[in-house]
C-alpha cells in the first residue's frame, strides 16, 4: 500500500460521520447516560456541584449538540479543551489528600469520568459519537455496580440495560433507513408490510431475553467475589467525630444523660434524660455483659462486610467472671499509628504465620454502633482513614473516632491454622495446658469465681473423663451441651445471687448464645484450659447478587475462645455445636442464593400461598382449556379449507425461501413463473388448479397427488439450492 493509500484510509477512518437526524435515537442514548451517570452519584461519588450539575447538564448539552450538529464545532471544542483540563486539575487535587490508600482514589476517578462524560455530551453530532456515549454509559454503569453494596442497583442496572438497548436498535434501524433500496424486488404481501416495527420489537425482546439468560448462566458458574487477594483495600470516614480518652462507647445502647458522651448503659430506658437503647443495641458491646440481662436485638441490617468466607466478625472478648458478669480485666489500650494502612502488633498467644493465611474483609457501617473494629481473629493490618487506633491485649481494636453510618475500613486477618485432625492428635496435658502464654495472662484466662458451685467443675470432669485431647475435651463438653441444653431467647429471669451457669446447666437447662458459651469457657477452665468469652456477630446472610455478607443486629454473637498451645486462640460456637465455624468456603457467586430467595419470598408465599396456588391451578385449568379449543377451532378451519387455497399457500412459501415475494393480484401461474417452476408438469397442475377453483368437476385424486408431489419436490429443490 502507498503512502497516499495508507493516509487516504486513515483520514475515511476518522471521518466526522454524518449527523445524526433521529431525535429517538438521542433521547434514548441521553435516557442510559442518565440512568448510568445517576447510579454512579447514588454511590456517593462526586462533589455537590457535580451532583447538581450532572442530570441537568446532560439533558442540555444532548439538547445544544443536537441542534448544532451541522456547525463546525470549533469554539465547542476549545471548551471542552478548557473544561477537560479543569476537571483534572480537580481530580489531581483531590489525590493530595487519600495518602497510601489507592482505594480512596475510586470515587475521584469516577467523579473525573463524570465530568468526561458531561463535557463530551455537547459534542455529540454524529451516530459515532453516540455510540461512544453508549459505551461511556456502560463504564459508568459498571463503575457504580463496583461502588455499591446494595441489591436494588439491580433497578438502575435493569433500566439502563433497557435503554441502551432501545438506543442500539434504534441506531441500527437508522442506519438501514439511509441505505439505497432495491427497486426490482416485488413488494411484500399487505400481511408482511408491517414486518419492520414487528421486527423491531421481536428484535428487542430476544436481546434483551438472551442477555438475561447468558448473565443469569453466568452468574450460575461464576467465581464468589473476593476469592483474589485485593488490589485496594477501601476505607473511609463520613465523619471524624473524636472520643475523648479513647474508651468503649457505643451509642445503640443508650446513654445515662450526664452529657458526657459515655453510651455504655445496657439498662437505661430513656427515663431521667437518658437516651433509650436502639432496637439494634447489643449488651455485649459493652465494658460488661451480664448474662442476667434479658432480650435481643433486632433484625435491622448493622454492617455488611465483603469477604470470600464466612467468619466471626469478632469485636473483643471477657476474661473476667463473677458468676453473672463478664468484664475486661484491663483496658489499658496501646496506640499503634499508620498512614492508611496500620500494621497491628502480634498479641499474646497468638502466632506468627505467613501471608499465606491471608483473610480480607472490607466492613460497610449502616448503622451507628461501637467504636470497635469488627473482623476475623486475629488481625494483622487495618485500613483505616484515620491515623492511629487503640488495641487491647487480647486482639481488641477501637477506633479513636466514632464509626457512624457510611464508615467504611479493612481488616486484614491471619487465621491460625485449624487441623482438627492434627489438634485432635495433641495429647491433653494440665501441666502445659497454657504453654505458650505468660504466668499473669495463665491466672487471667483461668480465673474462677471463688464461690462457683462446685457440681460445674465435677460436670467438665466427668464428660471429658474419656477424652485425652484438648480438642476432644472441648468437643466431648459442646456434645453435652447440644443434648442436655435447648437453645431459646426466651428464658426465664435469673435469681438473685445465683451462678448463672450452674442455673443454666442443672435448672433451666435453656438459654441463648451468652449463657451456652459461657458455659463451655467456665467449664473449660475448670480443668485448667485458658479460655475467654468473646463477642462480636456471626457471618450473617450472604446475598449472591452483591456478594456481600449482610449482618443483622440479630446477628450479635458470643463464643468461646479456648487457647490451644503452639495454636493460639480457637474459635468455638457451642451454641451451633460446630467446631471451627468460621472455616467454610465459597466457591460461587451463586452460593446463598437458595436461602437468600427464600428468606424473603418465604413470608410471602406462607401468607398468601394457598390463594397463589389455587389461583394458578385455576389459570392452568382455564389455559390448558383454551389451547384444546384453540387447537380445535384451527383444525375445523384447516379442515373448511379448499384444495386449491392449501396449494397456493404452499406455493407462496416454496416462493418466499426461494426469495420471491407474491405481489398483490399476482396469479399462481406468474407467480411460478417468476419463481422459475415452468413446464408441462406445471402446466398440468395449474390446469388441476383452475379446475377445482373454478369448475363443479371433480379433480381426480391421482392429478391432485401429482400436484401435491410437484410441490413437495419444488421445495426440496429450492432447499438443497440455499445449502
Amino acid at each position: 500500500m502507498s503512502i497516499v493509500s495508507l493516509a487516504r484510509s486513515v483520514k475515511s477512518a476518522n471521518a466526522k460521520g454524518a449527523p445524526e437526524a433521529s431525535g429517538a435515537v438521542r433521547v434514548a442514548t441521553l435516557f442510559a447516560v442518565l440512568i448510568a451517570a445517576n447510579a454512579t452519584l447514588q454511590q456517593d461519588v462526586g462533589t455537590p456541584s457535580i451532583r447538581y450539575a450532572l442530570p441537568a447538564g446532560l439533558v442540555v448539552a444532548f439538547a445544544f449538540s443536537y441542534y448544532a450538529r451541522f456547525r463546525p464545532g470549533f469554539v465547542v471544542k476549545m471548551f471542552l479543551a478548557v473544561g477537560m483540563l479543569a476537571a483534572s486539575a480537580h481530580f489531581v487535587s483531590q489525590l493530595g489528600g487519600i495518602g497510601q490508600n489507592a482505594a480512596a482514589a475510586q470515587r475521584p476517578l469516577a467523579e473525573l469520568f463524570l465530568w468526561t462524560q458531561l463535557l463530551h455530551s455537547f459534542d455529540v453530532p454524529a451516530r459515532r459519537d453516540l455510540r461512544f456515549s453508549l459505551a461511556a454509559s456502560t463504564v459508568l454503569i459498571g463503575v457504580g455496580g463496583v461502588l455499591s453494596i446494595a441489591s436494588d442497583y439491580a433497578i438502575s442496572l435493569g433500566l439502563w440495560g433497557a435503554a441502551a438497548v432501545s438506543a442500539l436498535a434504534l441506531m441500527h434501524r437508522s442506519e438501514l433507513a439511509e441505505l439505497p433500496r432495491p427497486t426490482q424486488v416485488a413488494a411484500p404481501p399487505a400481511r408482511w408490510r408491517a414486518m419492520p416495527s414487528r421486527a423491531l420489537a421481536t428484535s428487542l425482546g430476544l436481546t434483551l431475553a438472551t442477555s438475561f439468560a447468558v448473565a443469569g448462566l453466568i452468574f450460575l458458574f461464576l467465581p464468589a467475589s473476593g476469592t483474589a487477594r485485593a488490589f485496594t483495600f477501601p476505607a473511609s470516614l463520613p465523619n471524624v467525630d473524636r472520643i475523648p480518652g479513647g474508651g468503649l462507647v457505643n451509642p445503640s445502647l443508650g446513654g445515662n444523660g450526664d452529657g458526657n458522651g459515655n453510651a455504655n448503659d445496657p439498662t437505661s430506658t430513656g427515663k431521667g434524660g437518658d437516651t433509650p437503647r436502639a432496637s439494634f443495641g447489643y449488651v455485649g458491646f459493652s465494658t460488661e455483659m451480664d448474662t442476667a440481662a434479658r432480650g435481643r436485638p433486632d433484625d435491622t441490617i448493622v454492617m455488611k462486610v465483603r469477604a470470600s468466607k464466612p467468619g466471626f466478625w469478632r469485636g473483643q472478648s471477657f476474661d473476667h467472671w463473677d458468676g453473672r458478669r463478664w468484664t475486661a480485666s484491663s483496658d489499658k489500650t496501646k496506640v499503634v499509628n499508620g498512614d492508611g494502612a496500620i500494621d497491628l502488633p502480634v498479641f499474646e498467644g497468638a502466632v506468627q504465620m505467613d501471608d499465606s493465611n491471608e483473610f480480607i474483609q472490607t466492613v460497610y457501617v449502616e448503622k451507628p454502633g461501637p467504636n470497635l473494629i469488627f473482623g476475623a481473629a486475629s488481625a494483622s493490618k487495618l485500613y483505616f482513614p484515620d491515623k492511629s487506633v487503640l488495641v487491647l491485649p487480647d486482639g481488641t481494636i477501637r477506633s479513636g473516632v466514632s464509626l457512624g453510618t457510611g464508615a467504611v475500613y479493612t481488616v486484614v486477618s491471619k487465621r491460625p491454622p485449624a487441623d482438627p485432625a492434627a489438634l485432635a492428635a495433641l495429647t491433653f496435658n494440665p501441666l502445659l495446658a497454657g504453654q505458650g502464654l505468660g504466668q499473669p495472662a495463665r491466672t487471667v484466662y483461668t480465673q474462677l469465681p471463688a464461690d462457683m458451685p462446685a457440681r460445674v467443675a465435677d460436670l467438665a470432669a466427668s464428660v471429658t473423663s474419656s477424652s485425652p485431647s484438648l480438642l476432644g475435651k472441648v468437643q466431648a463438653i459442646e456434645d453435652w451441651l447440644g443434648k442436655n441444653t435447648t437453645y431459646s431467647i426466651d428464658i426465664p429471669s435469673l435469681p438473685a445471687n445465683t451462678d448463672a451457669v450452674d442455673h443454666f446447666l442443672f435448672t433451666d437447662k435453656v438459654g441463648f448464645c451468652e449463657q451456652i458459651a459461657s458455659s463451655l469457657v467456665v467449664m473449660m477452665r475448670s480443668l485448667g484450659v485458658p479460655a475467654r468469652l468473646g463477642v462480636g456477630y456471626a457471618s450473617g446472610e450472604r446475598n449472591p447478587f452483591t456478594g456481600l455478607y449482610e449482618v443483622k443486629a440479630s446477628d450479635a454473637h458470643a463464643w468461646a475462645e479456648i487457647y490451644f498451645p503452639g495454636v493460639g486462640w480457637l474459635t468455638f460456637d457451642p451454641t451451633a455445636n460446630v467446631p471451627f465455624a468460621d472455616d467454610g468456603q465459597v466457591p460461587l457467586a451463586r452460593n446463598g442464593l437458595t436461602d437468600f430467595l427464600a428468606s424473603r419470598l418465604g413470608p410471602v408465599l406462607s401468607a398468601v400461598g394457598r390463594v397463589v396456588l389455587g389461583a394458578g391451578l385455576l389459570a392452568g385449568v382455564g389455559f390448558i382449556a383454551w389451547i384444546v379449543r384453540r387447537l380445535y377451532r384451527r383444525r375445523q378451519a384447516l379442515a373448511a379449507r379448499s384444495w386449491p387455497m392449501v396449494w397456493n399457500d404452499r406455493l407462496d412459501h416454496i416462493g418466499r425461501k426461494a426469495g420471491h415475494h407474491r405481489a398483490a393480484g399476482q396469479t399462481a401461474r406468474s407467480f411460478a413463473e417468476a419463481v422459475g417452476f415452468v413446464g408441462t408438469d406445471w402446466d398440468v397442475a395449474f390446469a388441476a388448479l383452475d379446475q377445482a377453483a373454478y369448475s363443479d368437476t371433480q379433480v381426480p385424486d391421482p392429478t391432485r397427488a401429482f400436484a401435491d408431489e410437484l410441490l413437495r419436490r419444488a421445495s426440496e429443490t429450492v432447499s438443497a439450492s440455499r445449502k
